[in-house]
Formats: C-alpha cells, structure tokens, sequence
C-alpha cells in the first residue's frame, strides 16, 4: 500500500529517473511507505503512532537504511520529512492504525478473509494471529516478487494462510484473479484498498469499485483512501502535496485520480456498498493522539472510508 514521496536524495535534489516501466519494477513508494513505518516504529513507546517491527525488513535502498541506523537519525529523519511533506506521515501513519483498528473488528465479527488490494510491504498477514485469517494479497509481479524474495531470505513466513496473487488490476478482472487462486466468494471479507485509488484513472477506479462489489458477499467490508481533487488538479492549499504532486510524477506514478467525501460516498453507493464510516486524518489524530494531538501535521487532504457490501 503506497502513497508518499520520500526522495532517496536530500529533498532539495531532483529524484532520479525511473528504469523501465513501473509495473515492471518494484514499487518505489510501498517501499517510501514501509520506510516511514519502519521510522515511526523506532520511536520511544510513549511516542509512536504505530508498531511495525517487520517493516524494517523490506527497506532495501541503502539512504533510507542509512536514515534509521540509530534512533536518533530516525527522529532527525521523521522530522525533516513532516518539515518537506507536511501531511503524509499523517496519512501512512494513521490510516494504518485506522485499519488495524477495523481489522479487528471485522475478526470479531467473524470475517476471516482479508483481501489487500495493491499490497505493497504490508505486514499484516507477518503480524496476524496464526491461522486466525487467510489473507490475499494482490500486487504487480514486480513488486511482489521483491516482498517473497526478501521474506525468503530473512527466513520469515506469514503467521497466517497467504495467499500471493500477482496481477495488473488494470488489465485484468479482481475477480478473475481471485478465483484463480482459491478465493471463497460466499464468505465474508474485508478489502483493504489504500494508497492505491491515488495513481489510477478515473476509469479504473470505478472500474476497481465494480469488480470489488462482485466477489464481496454481502456483510464483506471494504476500507479505502482517496485524496482530494485540489491535490490532482493543484489547487490544494496544503504544501505537502503540492510539492509531493511533481516528484511521484516524474517517478512514473503521478496522482491522477481525486474526489472529495461525498463523491467518494456516491461511487461506493454506486458499486453496491453502504458507507460505514467516513473520517478525516484530524479525525484520527484526535483519536490516537490524546489530549496533547499528534506529533505530525495533519492536513486535511485525504479522507478514509469503511463501507459494507449490501444484499445483491
């Protein structure tokens, strides 16, 4: 799950070019992502927004690991990156916990399925209760590979059933993809779809909605992001995104797609689902803050939603 612009450079340098096509490499930013989970989780207890002892593992780039060689250089590099990006450790922070949050209560509910719908480095089938869940995870081959090659080699497996469905949801149907690898359409899931919505076309994005609604059985829940439209087209007023817009573009995956709240709600509704739950990033930040806040700025560019499938 993706969504943020960390240069592997000082933030005054240009990012490099992209090598080859973006569905044939390794996702940049679910590796910027995981980086900011991996930061955040070196923080003192009191401190951390989010605990994420596996993220660590799938920084490779030898400047991010070089930024979290010690606890220190991991603070310096939390609070350079909320000073140039305003906003996104907000939004990778919070909606991670955000998610976590209905995670368990979709178990409680008795949801065992858990689809992640471009799932970059997530860890939640490394950091589930064993055997309590099955979890799919759907991502470019590319980027999927890397996540296996990389969890071989530190001799890690999923506490949980997982299963890996490489695939180009741009090409293909989700439930042709899901089907193929063993998915029960008659049992509850929840759909976990964040940090992608940004980087795809209009087209695709209800197009994605569609496809979601034919293989949720009715009570399946489904938690997704999308930014602003000010962020797509440049007039948000927020710094974080206006400087991010240009650098995610010329990494070969520019934000294309951006709806407000109740545009959100109405392609959901339109797909077949009921809007659960629809809350902003000072929302959360009031809820796992406390009374102090959160240490990062939350700027109010990106709205989260959970909603349920309803009878077809």
């Amino acid at each position: 799950m993706t969504t943020t612009p960390l240069a592997s450079r000082p933030a005054t340098s240009a990012p490099a070019a992209p090598q080859g096509p973006p569905s044939r490499r390794p996702s940049v930013t679910a590796e910027i992502t995981c980086a900011q989970r991996a930061l955040e989780t070196m923080a003192p207890d009191g401190e951390r927004l989010l605990h994420d002892p596996y993220a660590r593992l799938f920084v490779r780039s030898p400047a991010f690991r070089l930024r979290m060689a010690t606890p220190a250089l991991a603070r310096l590099t939390r609070r350079v990156f909320e000073r140039r990006y305003p906003g996104y450790m907000a939004v990778v922070l919070l909606r991670a916990r955000w998610c976590d949050d209905l995670l368990a209560e979709a178990r409680a509910d008795g949801i065992r399925q858990v689809v992640l719908i471009g799932a970059g480095y997530d860890t939640t089938a490394l950091r589930a209760v064993p055997g309590d869940l099955i979890v799919y995870e759907l991502d470019t081959p590319a980027t999927q590979e890397r996540k296996r090659a990389l969890l071989a080699r530190a001799g890690i497996e999923p506490a949980t059933p997982t299963v890996y469905a490489p695939c180009d949801l741009e090409a293909e149907q989700l439930g042709d993809v899901l089907d193929r690898h063993g998915y029960d359409r008659h049992g509850r899931s929840l759909l976990v779809w964040l940090g992608v919505s940004y980087f795809l076309t209009p087209e695709a994005v209800r197009a994605a909605l569609a496809g979601m609604a034919a293989v949720a059985a009715p009570g399946s829940r489904l938690v997704w992001d999308h930014m602003d439209p000010g962020v797509v087209d440049g007039t948000t007023p927020f710094p974080g995104p206006r400087r991010a817009a240009p650098i995610v573009a010329r990494r070969g995956e520019p934000y294309r797609f951006g709806v407000d709240d109740a545009g959100a709600a109405a392609l959901v509704a339109g797909a077949g689902f009921r809007p659960v739950a629809q809350v902003r990033l000072g929302t959360l930040g009031r809820r796992y803050g406390g009374p102090g806040g959160v240490w990062c700025r939350t700027d109010d560019f990106v709205g989260l939603m959970c909603a349920e499938r309803v009878a077809r």
